[in-house]
């Protein structure tokens, strides 16, 4: 995820090749307008490029 700590640790990854926060925020409020029905049971987040 692209963040200030992971960038002090060390990356090889560039800005924008990785997960954004906002994509973050955007499925957590995606997920809190689901209906009480529903139940998560995973969310997996994976860069593109470490699966490609």
């Amino acid at each position: 995820m692209n963040t200030d700590m992971v960038k002090k640790a060390g990356t090889p990854f560039k800005d924008e090749e990785m997960i954004q926060p906002d994509d973050l925020l955007n499925t957590i409020r995606c997920l809190l307008n689901l209906s009480e029905n529903v139940c998560i049971k995973d969310i997996v987040f994976e860069m593109k490029k470490s699966i490609i």
